[in-house]
Protein backbone atom coordinates (compact mmCIF):
# COMPACT_ATOMS: atom_id res chain seq x y z
CA UNK A 1 0.00 0.00 0.00
CA UNK A 2 2.76 2.50 0.72
CA UNK A 3 4.70 1.40 -2.57
CA UNK A 4 1.29 2.18 -4.75
CA UNK A 5 0.82 5.94 -2.71
CA UNK A 6 4.29 6.78 -3.16
CA UNK A 7 4.02 5.49 -6.91
CA UNK A 8 0.40 7.51 -7.42
CA UNK A 9 2.28 10.50 -5.77
CA UNK A 10 5.33 10.35 -7.80
CA UNK A 11 3.63 9.77 -10.90
CA UNK A 12 1.18 12.94 -10.51
CA UNK A 13 4.21 15.15 -9.78
CA UNK A 14 6.18 13.47 -13.02
CA UNK A 15 5.20 17.21 -14.84
CA UNK A 16 6.45 19.56 -12.32
CA UNK A 17 10.47 16.97 -12.71
CA UNK A 18 10.59 17.85 -16.30
CA UNK A 19 9.52 21.56 -15.47
CA UNK A 20 12.90 21.60 -13.01
CA UNK A 21 14.51 19.66 -15.44
CA UNK A 22 13.68 22.37 -18.18
CA UNK A 23 14.09 25.29 -15.46
CA UNK A 24 17.88 24.04 -14.72
CA UNK A 25 18.55 24.08 -18.40
CA UNK A 26 18.39 27.88 -18.36
CA UNK A 27 21.82 27.41 -17.11
CA UNK A 28 23.47 23.83 -17.31
CA UNK A 29 21.53 23.38 -21.10
CA UNK A 30 22.56 19.42 -20.30
CA UNK A 31 19.87 18.67 -18.28
CA UNK A 32 17.98 19.36 -21.37
CA UNK A 33 19.18 16.81 -23.06
CA UNK A 34 18.21 12.64 -23.19
CA UNK A 35 14.83 12.85 -21.18
CA UNK A 36 13.78 9.53 -22.56
CA UNK A 37 16.60 8.11 -20.66
CA UNK A 38 14.84 9.79 -17.11
CA UNK A 39 12.02 7.33 -18.41
CA UNK A 40 14.22 4.10 -19.11
CA UNK A 41 14.29 4.38 -22.97
CA UNK A 42 17.71 3.89 -23.49
CA UNK A 43 19.73 1.64 -26.27
CA UNK A 44 18.82 -2.47 -25.92
CA UNK A 45 21.87 -4.44 -25.11
CA UNK A 46 21.71 -8.20 -26.37
CA UNK A 47 19.90 -10.43 -23.66
CA UNK A 48 23.53 -11.90 -23.56
CA UNK A 49 25.24 -9.42 -22.29
CA UNK A 50 24.32 -9.67 -18.95
CA UNK A 51 25.81 -6.43 -17.85
CA UNK A 52 27.15 -5.57 -14.24
CA UNK A 53 25.13 -1.67 -13.22
CA UNK A 54 26.92 0.55 -11.35
CA UNK A 55 24.57 3.85 -10.65
CA UNK A 56 26.55 7.48 -9.39
CA UNK A 57 24.46 9.92 -8.74
CA UNK A 58 26.46 13.25 -9.46
CA UNK A 59 30.04 13.75 -9.91
CA UNK A 60 31.06 13.27 -6.27
CA UNK A 61 29.51 10.03 -6.68
CA UNK A 62 31.51 9.33 -10.11
CA UNK A 63 35.00 10.00 -8.84
CA UNK A 64 34.68 8.06 -6.01
CA UNK A 65 33.55 4.92 -7.93
CA UNK A 66 36.37 5.08 -10.90
CA UNK A 67 38.65 2.94 -8.77
CA UNK A 68 35.53 0.63 -7.72
CA UNK A 69 35.16 0.09 -11.67
CA UNK A 70 38.79 -0.01 -12.91
CA UNK A 71 38.96 -3.36 -10.53
CA UNK A 72 35.87 -4.96 -11.73
CA UNK A 73 36.46 -4.50 -15.05
CA UNK A 74 40.36 -5.72 -14.31
CA UNK A 75 38.37 -8.81 -12.73
CA UNK A 76 35.58 -9.10 -15.07
CA UNK A 77 37.24 -8.72 -18.68
CA UNK A 78 34.13 -10.07 -19.99
CA UNK A 79 31.40 -8.29 -18.49
CA UNK A 80 29.61 -5.19 -19.52
CA UNK A 81 29.12 -2.31 -17.33
CA UNK A 82 26.13 0.09 -17.40
CA UNK A 83 26.77 3.52 -15.94
CA UNK A 84 23.80 5.50 -14.82
CA UNK A 85 23.95 9.11 -13.53
CA UNK A 86 21.33 11.88 -12.47
CA UNK A 87 22.82 14.55 -12.65
CA UNK A 88 24.74 16.16 -16.43
CA UNK A 89 28.37 16.73 -14.64
CA UNK A 90 28.25 13.40 -13.43
CA UNK A 91 27.38 11.79 -16.40
CA UNK A 92 30.08 14.18 -18.42
CA UNK A 93 32.50 12.71 -16.13
CA UNK A 94 31.69 8.86 -16.53
CA UNK A 95 31.43 9.08 -20.49
CA UNK A 96 35.06 11.17 -20.03
CA UNK A 97 36.54 8.73 -17.71
CA UNK A 98 35.76 5.30 -19.52
CA UNK A 99 34.93 6.34 -22.99
CA UNK A 100 33.27 3.47 -24.71
CA UNK A 101 34.18 0.66 -22.78
CA UNK A 102 30.98 1.46 -20.48
CA UNK A 103 27.50 1.98 -21.47
CA UNK A 104 26.59 5.65 -19.74
CA UNK A 105 22.98 6.71 -19.10
CA UNK A 106 20.61 9.14 -16.92
CA UNK A 107 18.67 7.31 -13.90
CA UNK A 108 15.41 6.78 -15.07
CA UNK A 109 12.51 8.31 -12.66
CA UNK A 110 11.11 5.57 -9.71
CA UNK A 111 8.20 4.48 -11.53
CA UNK A 112 7.19 0.81 -12.52
CA UNK A 113 6.81 1.25 -16.39
CA UNK A 114 10.29 3.28 -16.38
CA UNK A 115 12.03 -0.04 -14.82
CA UNK A 116 10.55 -1.92 -17.16
CA UNK A 117 11.66 -0.09 -20.27
CA UNK A 118 14.76 -0.12 -19.04
CA UNK A 119 15.66 -3.19 -17.15
CA UNK A 120 14.13 -4.76 -20.35
CA UNK A 121 16.80 -3.41 -22.25
CA UNK A 122 19.90 -3.83 -19.85
CA UNK A 123 19.10 -7.23 -18.58
CA UNK A 124 21.30 -6.48 -16.02
CA UNK A 125 23.34 -9.64 -13.76
CA UNK A 126 24.12 -6.74 -10.65
CA UNK A 127 23.17 -3.69 -9.76
CA UNK A 128 25.46 -1.41 -7.56
CA UNK A 129 24.76 1.77 -6.04
CA UNK A 130 26.85 4.34 -4.44
CA UNK A 131 26.17 5.60 -1.15
CA UNK A 132 22.84 6.56 -0.23
CA UNK A 133 20.08 5.50 -3.21
CA UNK A 134 17.09 3.73 -1.80
CA UNK A 135 14.44 3.90 -4.40
CA UNK A 136 10.90 2.00 -3.34
CA UNK A 137 9.68 0.98 -6.60
CA UNK A 138 13.93 0.21 -8.00
CA UNK A 139 14.86 -2.29 -4.70
CA UNK A 140 11.16 -3.77 -4.97
CA UNK A 141 11.48 -4.84 -8.80
CA UNK A 142 15.02 -5.79 -8.37
CA UNK A 143 14.12 -8.32 -5.25
CA UNK A 144 11.31 -9.51 -7.54
CA UNK A 145 13.26 -10.68 -10.13
CA UNK A 146 16.47 -12.02 -7.62
CA UNK A 147 19.22 -9.52 -9.43
CA UNK A 148 21.66 -8.93 -6.80
CA UNK A 149 21.56 -5.98 -5.42
CA UNK A 150 24.38 -3.74 -3.53
CA UNK A 151 25.02 -0.96 -1.66
CA UNK A 152 28.61 0.05 -1.74
CA UNK A 153 30.64 3.12 0.08
CA UNK A 154 27.07 3.23 1.90
CA UNK A 155 26.32 6.32 4.20
CA UNK A 156 23.83 7.54 6.31
CA UNK A 157 24.01 11.31 7.33
CA UNK A 158 22.02 12.88 10.33
CA UNK A 159 19.57 14.25 8.43
CA UNK A 160 19.18 11.13 6.07
CA UNK A 161 18.84 8.61 9.07
CA UNK A 162 16.46 10.70 11.25
CA UNK A 163 14.19 10.87 7.80
CA UNK A 164 15.26 7.17 7.33
CA UNK A 165 13.97 6.20 10.75
CA UNK A 166 10.20 7.71 10.52
CA UNK A 167 9.48 4.92 7.86
CA UNK A 168 11.47 2.28 9.32
CA UNK A 169 8.60 0.02 9.18
CA UNK A 170 8.34 0.27 5.02
CA UNK A 171 12.44 0.59 4.89
CA UNK A 172 13.49 -2.39 6.23
CA UNK A 173 11.04 -4.81 3.64
CA UNK A 174 13.08 -3.16 0.66
CA UNK A 175 16.44 -3.60 2.03
CA UNK A 176 15.90 -7.10 3.01
CA UNK A 177 17.70 -8.66 -0.16
CA UNK A 178 20.30 -5.47 -0.59
CA UNK A 179 23.74 -6.16 0.38
CA UNK A 180 25.19 -3.00 2.18
CA UNK A 181 29.03 -2.43 3.00
CA UNK A 182 29.16 0.43 5.34
CA UNK A 183 31.79 3.35 5.05
CA UNK A 184 31.97 3.34 8.66
CA UNK A 185 30.89 1.74 11.73
CA UNK A 186 28.70 4.72 12.73
CA UNK A 187 26.84 4.02 8.89
CA UNK A 188 26.78 0.89 9.50
CA UNK A 189 24.95 0.93 13.06
CA UNK A 190 22.12 3.49 11.09
CA UNK A 191 21.40 1.08 8.29
CA UNK A 192 20.61 -1.59 10.61
CA UNK A 193 18.95 0.60 13.06
CA UNK A 194 16.79 1.29 9.92
CA UNK A 195 16.00 -2.30 8.88
CA UNK A 196 18.96 -3.64 7.18
CA UNK A 197 20.27 -6.89 7.87
CA UNK A 198 23.05 -7.39 5.44
CA UNK A 199 25.56 -4.92 6.29
CA UNK A 200 29.60 -4.90 6.43
CA UNK A 201 31.75 -1.93 7.33
CA UNK A 202 34.17 -2.41 4.38
CA UNK A 203 35.57 1.02 4.17
CA UNK A 204 35.28 4.33 2.30
CA UNK A 205 36.67 4.05 -1.42
CA UNK A 206 37.56 7.01 -2.02
CA UNK A 207 40.52 5.98 -0.02
CA UNK A 208 42.05 4.26 -3.32
CA UNK A 209 42.09 7.36 -4.98
CA UNK A 210 45.37 7.53 -7.40
CA UNK A 211 46.63 10.34 -8.71
CA UNK A 212 45.52 10.83 -12.34
CA UNK A 213 47.53 9.67 -15.46
CA UNK A 214 49.46 12.90 -17.01
CA UNK A 215 48.69 14.97 -13.77
CA UNK A 216 51.86 16.21 -13.29
CA UNK A 217 52.34 17.44 -16.85
CA UNK A 218 49.08 19.25 -16.49
CA UNK A 219 50.23 20.99 -13.40
CA UNK A 220 53.27 22.17 -15.02
CA UNK A 221 51.99 23.99 -17.62
CA UNK A 222 49.04 25.60 -14.84
CA UNK A 223 51.62 26.53 -12.55
CA UNK A 224 53.24 28.48 -15.77
CA UNK A 225 50.02 30.73 -16.33
CA UNK A 226 49.87 31.27 -12.56
CA UNK A 227 53.38 31.90 -11.87
CA UNK A 228 55.34 31.09 -8.76
CA UNK A 229 53.39 32.89 -6.14
CA UNK A 230 52.10 32.30 -2.74
CA UNK A 231 48.77 30.31 -3.59
CA UNK A 232 45.83 28.98 -1.45
CA UNK A 233 42.42 27.06 -3.48
CA UNK A 234 38.97 27.38 -2.10
CA UNK A 235 37.44 24.30 -3.71
CA UNK A 236 33.92 23.03 -4.16
CA UNK A 237 32.51 26.34 -2.86
CA UNK A 238 28.72 27.21 -2.85
CA UNK A 239 26.54 30.17 -2.85
CA UNK A 240 27.48 32.37 -0.01
CA UNK A 241 30.47 31.14 0.38
CA UNK A 242 32.54 32.66 -2.45
CA UNK A 243 31.92 36.24 -0.87
CA UNK A 244 33.45 35.02 2.10
CA UNK A 245 36.39 33.59 0.26
CA UNK A 246 36.93 36.58 -1.82
CA UNK A 247 36.76 38.71 2.45
CA UNK A 248 38.93 36.35 3.80
CA UNK A 249 41.62 36.74 0.49
CA UNK A 250 41.76 40.78 0.69
CA UNK A 251 42.73 40.17 4.47
CA UNK A 252 45.69 37.81 3.33
CA UNK A 253 46.53 40.15 0.42
CA UNK A 254 47.32 42.74 3.14
CA UNK A 255 50.16 40.73 4.68
CA UNK A 256 50.85 39.16 1.32
CA UNK A 257 50.64 41.38 -1.32
CA UNK A 258 51.37 39.03 -3.89
CA UNK A 259 49.18 35.61 -2.84
CA UNK A 260 46.81 34.25 -5.37
CA UNK A 261 43.40 32.69 -4.57
CA UNK A 262 41.75 29.58 -7.21
CA UNK A 263 38.58 29.82 -6.78
CA UNK A 264 36.71 26.78 -8.29
CA UNK A 265 32.85 26.88 -7.80
CA UNK A 266 30.87 23.54 -6.87
CA UNK A 267 29.01 23.64 -10.09
CA UNK A 268 29.38 24.80 -13.06
CA UNK A 269 26.24 26.74 -13.88
CA UNK A 270 27.43 29.22 -11.36
CA UNK A 271 30.67 29.80 -13.25
CA UNK A 272 30.09 33.08 -14.94
CA UNK A 273 28.26 34.07 -11.64
CA UNK A 274 31.44 33.88 -9.62
CA UNK A 275 33.76 35.18 -12.27
CA UNK A 276 31.44 38.96 -12.18
CA UNK A 277 31.01 38.50 -7.99
CA UNK A 278 34.95 39.02 -8.32
CA UNK A 279 34.93 41.69 -10.51
CA UNK A 280 32.58 43.35 -8.62
CA UNK A 281 34.31 42.70 -5.03
CA UNK A 282 37.04 44.63 -6.28
CA UNK A 283 38.55 41.38 -6.88
CA UNK A 284 39.65 41.12 -10.74
CA UNK A 285 40.44 37.63 -12.13
CA UNK A 286 41.36 35.85 -14.34
CA UNK A 287 39.24 32.04 -15.32
CA UNK A 288 40.72 28.90 -16.51
CA UNK A 289 38.68 29.09 -19.62
CA UNK A 290 40.11 32.04 -21.23
CA UNK A 291 43.31 30.02 -21.09
CA UNK A 292 45.62 33.20 -20.25
CA UNK A 293 48.36 33.73 -17.72
CA UNK A 294 47.69 35.33 -14.52
CA UNK A 295 49.05 39.53 -14.36
CA UNK A 296 51.03 39.72 -11.51
CA UNK A 297 48.40 42.22 -10.52
CA UNK A 298 45.69 39.99 -10.40
CA UNK A 299 44.60 38.25 -7.33
CA UNK A 300 42.15 35.43 -8.05
CA UNK A 301 42.13 32.71 -10.79
CA UNK A 302 38.62 31.04 -10.82
CA UNK A 303 38.34 27.30 -12.41
CA UNK A 304 35.80 27.53 -14.62
CA UNK A 305 36.20 24.00 -16.48
CA UNK A 306 35.23 20.53 -15.69
CA UNK A 307 37.53 18.01 -14.62
CA UNK A 308 40.65 20.00 -13.55
CA UNK A 309 40.13 20.00 -9.90
CA UNK A 310 43.13 17.82 -9.29
CA UNK A 311 44.96 20.00 -11.58
CA UNK A 312 43.65 23.29 -9.67
CA UNK A 313 45.07 21.56 -6.19
CA UNK A 314 48.37 20.91 -7.60
CA UNK A 315 48.66 24.56 -8.23
CA UNK A 316 48.15 25.20 -4.49
CA UNK A 317 50.17 25.05 -1.52
CA UNK A 318 46.61 25.10 0.64
CA UNK A 319 43.82 24.13 0.33
CA UNK A 320 40.20 25.14 1.51
CA UNK A 321 37.65 22.57 0.96
CA UNK A 322 34.29 24.57 0.24
CA UNK A 323 30.34 23.50 1.54
CA UNK A 324 31.91 23.13 4.79
CA UNK A 325 31.49 27.57 5.62
CA UNK A 326 27.64 27.38 4.69
CA UNK A 327 25.64 23.76 5.74
CA UNK A 328 25.92 21.80 2.98
CA UNK A 329 28.00 19.04 4.39
CA UNK A 330 30.87 19.18 3.24
CA UNK A 331 33.23 17.83 0.07
CA UNK A 332 35.73 15.23 0.16
CA UNK A 333 38.78 16.40 1.34
CA UNK A 334 40.92 13.34 0.14
CA UNK A 335 41.89 15.02 -3.11
CA UNK A 336 44.30 17.30 -1.82
CA UNK A 337 45.32 14.67 0.87
CA UNK A 338 46.45 13.02 -2.03
CA UNK A 339 48.80 15.79 -3.23
CA UNK A 340 50.10 16.73 0.42
CA UNK A 341 48.07 19.16 0.81
CA UNK A 342 46.98 21.25 4.47
CA UNK A 343 43.22 21.03 4.64
CA UNK A 344 41.22 23.87 6.39
CA UNK A 345 37.30 23.49 6.44
CA UNK A 346 34.59 25.08 8.08
CA UNK A 347 32.33 23.55 10.74
CA UNK A 348 29.58 21.93 8.87
CA UNK A 349 30.84 18.71 7.65
CA UNK A 350 28.22 16.04 8.75
CA UNK A 351 28.34 14.75 5.12
CA UNK A 352 32.40 13.59 5.91
CA UNK A 353 32.18 13.13 9.95
CA UNK A 354 34.93 10.07 9.34
CA UNK A 355 37.12 11.43 6.69
CA UNK A 356 37.14 14.95 8.79
CA UNK A 357 37.90 12.77 11.94
CA UNK A 358 40.48 10.75 10.84
CA UNK A 359 42.40 14.05 9.00
CA UNK A 360 42.04 15.72 12.39
CA UNK A 361 43.33 13.23 14.29
CA UNK A 362 46.34 12.68 12.53
CA UNK A 363 46.78 16.26 12.30
CA UNK A 364 46.54 16.54 8.26
CA UNK A 365 43.04 19.17 8.57
CA UNK A 366 42.18 22.38 10.95
CA UNK A 367 38.35 22.85 11.20
CA UNK A 368 37.73 26.99 11.24
CA UNK A 369 34.97 27.53 12.91
CA UNK A 370 35.11 31.14 11.62
CA UNK A 371 36.66 33.21 8.67
CA UNK A 372 38.71 34.91 10.85
CA UNK A 373 39.75 30.91 11.78
CA UNK A 374 40.01 30.38 8.54
CA UNK A 375 42.24 33.86 7.38
CA UNK A 376 44.89 33.37 10.41
CA UNK A 377 45.12 29.13 9.30
CA UNK A 378 45.65 30.32 5.90
CA UNK A 379 48.27 32.74 6.23
CA UNK A 380 50.04 30.92 8.66
CA UNK A 381 50.64 27.90 6.00
CA UNK A 382 51.46 30.42 3.76
CA UNK A 383 53.75 32.40 5.44
CA UNK A 384 55.40 29.20 6.33
CA UNK A 385 55.74 26.35 3.77
CA UNK A 386 57.58 24.29 5.86
CA UNK A 387 54.85 23.79 8.66
CA UNK A 388 52.41 23.69 5.50
CA UNK A 389 54.18 20.38 4.21
CA UNK A 390 54.41 18.88 7.29
CA UNK A 391 50.37 19.11 7.76
CA UNK A 392 50.22 17.82 4.22
CA UNK A 393 52.29 14.99 4.86
CA UNK A 394 49.93 13.80 7.86
CA UNK A 395 46.92 14.19 5.47
CA UNK A 396 48.47 11.79 3.07
CA UNK A 397 49.17 9.77 5.56
CA UNK A 398 45.69 9.06 6.19
CA UNK A 399 44.97 8.04 2.96
CA UNK A 400 48.11 5.40 3.18
CA UNK A 401 46.41 4.15 6.31
CA UNK A 402 42.83 3.39 5.19
CA UNK A 403 43.70 2.16 1.34
CA UNK A 404 42.00 -1.34 0.54
CA UNK A 405 37.94 -0.85 0.35
CA UNK A 406 37.88 -1.10 -3.07
CA UNK A 407 39.31 -5.07 -3.42
CA UNK A 408 37.00 -5.79 -0.06
CA UNK A 409 34.04 -4.37 -2.44
CA UNK A 410 34.83 -6.00 -5.58
CA UNK A 411 34.74 -9.68 -3.35
CA UNK A 412 31.57 -8.75 -2.39
CA UNK A 413 30.29 -8.41 -5.35
CA UNK A 414 31.94 -10.99 -6.46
Amino acid sequence: MMRFIYTILLTTIMPLLFMRLWWRGRKAPLYRSKWAERLGFVAPMSLAAHPTWFHLVSLGETRAAMPLIQAYQREHPNTPIVITNTTPTGHEAAQKAFGETVSVYYFPYDLPFCWRAFLGRVHPRKVVIMETEIWPNLLAILSKRNIPTFIVNGRLSPHSFQQYKKIRFWIKGLLKSVKIAAQSPLDAERFQKIGATSVAMLGNVKYDVDLPIGLEEAQSALKALIGDRPTWIAASTHSGEETLMLEVHQKICEHIPDALLILVPRHPERFKEVAVLCCAKGMPCVTRSQKIAVPASCPVFVGDTLGEMMCFLGAAQVAFVGGSLVPIGGHNTLEPALLHLPICVGPHIFNFVAITDALLEEGGLVMAQTTEALQETILQWLKNRQLAAAVGDKAFQVIAKNRGAVQRIVELIR
